[in-house]
């Protein structure tokens, strides 16, 4: 120390006597020429910065927490240079509150603030103190909480849900962490067929319901999984018609139409399982010949379910039993010229016919007409095929003989001119044979 204080009467003797006052002058000079053209080309601008500062706290006594601070930001007026202003941000300034020695309460402190750069001037802060309320820390366990938002789609239900951990540490101000009931996590579920994991941040709240802020939470997540298990099914099944009695005789059923041809049944999937299809109530059909539409209910198993209608349309066709009967039939002749007269061999054909059974049960033989047309046909022997007539619903199937002979001649003198006596007509008798079933 000593020999810096001798060394300031030699610089002082260097700079006056070995430099000379002159060259000090030069100095000063320029160094003020120096400032004011820096201050011309980039001036200082004072003004408010754009963005509130957030307060801090530090030295906060042992066992005590913040519960309140107001307010929790402070404005700041600053001068800096043009060139950097634009680049400051909040990290360049710091506004602190010294908590040191302070005890449980409320107070007033002032506001202690900073900046990073000493090319910044803090001119003033608003408000340059705030109120401080101290409060002795607590912490205590409340249980976790789900609620799942959202309706599982059909057939599917939520279980309970998992936590891990099931209890939460609940950290703060006293009179904060009292009104703490429980930390809740809220779970949107969607449509969701299947386990829903996920990892999510609880909220404390109080009895009511109500966020409590304030409070720091350890740990701050929790990992949920939600069961989603599927307790109801859907199960398209065939629609199958059940008759009571037979259709008339010489009838038969030829097939059901069920519209719509299915049904969905809903249930538990193992009950669902079990069933293949689902009748209709019973249908009496007992002696009906021709077909029938009717609406009827679906049989529902028990503890089963049918999605829609259980009313479905159902036509019942019924069909004539195809059989064949042979008869025998006399052969007459058509269109013969005046004059003529025919003989035709044989007298008689074998018919084989077709149709329904109950209509060939009561055909009568006088219905089957055999006929031979001789229009423009003159005297002498011919061999001719005959046309064969019949109701409705019956065909033939074959006429033996197939051909016929017929002598055509002039008829003697007297005998008149209209058709042979000597040919049989057909009678009114029943077929003579039962109908036999076709194969």
């Amino acid at each position: 120390m000593n020999k810096l204080r001798s060394l300031i009467p030699i610089l002082g003797r260097f700079f006056t006597h070995t430099l000379g006052v002159r060259f000090l002058f030069a100095l000063a000079i320029s160094v003020i020429l120096w400032v004011l053209f820096t201050a011309e080309q980039n001036p200082v601008r004072e003004d408010f910065f754009d963005t509130e500062i957030p307060i801090e706290t530090s030295r906060l006594g042992d066992g005590l927490v913040v519960s309140r601070i107001a307010p929790s930001t402070v404005r700041l007026q600053i001068a800096a240079p043009r060139d950097i202003w634009d680049s400051l941000t909040v990290d360049d300034f710091r506004a602190v509150v010294d908590l040191f020695a302070v005890g449980v309460g409320l107070h007033e402190i002032a506001i202690d603030t900073d900046e990073s750069d000493s090319r910044i001037r803090i001119i003033a802060a608003e408000p340059e103190t705030v109120t401080v309320a101290l409060e002795q820390r607590k912490e205590k366990e409340v249980p976790v909480r789900v609620e799942v938002a959202g309706d599982p789609p059909f057939g599917y239900q939520f279980q309970q849900p998992q936590l891990l951990p099931d209890l939460v540490k609940v950290i703060g101000p006293a009179s904060k962490v009292e009104l703490v009931d429980a930390v809740w996590i809220d779970v949107e579920v969607g449509d969701a067929r299947s386990t829903i994991n996920l990892t999510q941040r609880a909220i404390p709240r109080d009895a009511q319901g109500q966020d409590v802020s304030g409070v720091q939470l350890d740990p701050a997540v929790v990992q949920v999984t939600v069961p989603v298990a599927q307790v109801i099914s859907s199960k398209d099944v065939p629609v199958r018609v059940r008759i009571e009695g037979q259709p008339a005789s010489g009838y038969l059923i030829s097939r059901y139409i069920a519209s719509p041809p299915s049904a969905t049944l809903v249930g538990s999937p193992q009950e669902l399982n079990a069933i293949n299809f689902v009748f209709t109530e019973t249908i009496p059909i007992a002696g009906v010949t021709q077909s029938i539409t009717t609406t009827v209910e679906l049989e529902r198993p028990p503890g089963i379910g049918i999605s829609g209608s259980d009313q479905i349309d159902v036509t019942i066709e019924v069909l004539p039993i195809a059989s064949s009967a042979e008869t025998r039939v006399a052969v007459t002749h058509v269109n013969l010229l005046p004059g003529m007269e025919a003989v035709v061999a044989p007298t008689t054909v074998s018919v084989i016919l077709s149709g329904p059974a109950p209509v060939l049960r009561t055909l009568q033989a006088s219905s089957v007409i055999v006929s031979l047309n001789l229009s423009g046909v003159g005297a002498g022997t011919y061999l001719l095929t005959p046309d064969v007539s019949t109701p409705p619903q019956v065909t033939v199937l074959s006429v033996d003989p197939a051909q016929l002979q017929v002598d055509v001649r002039a008829s003697p003198a007297l005998a008149p001119t209209s058709e042979p006596a000597t040919t049989p007509g057909p009678s009114e008798e029943t077929l003579p044979s039962s109908p036999t079933p076709n194969p």
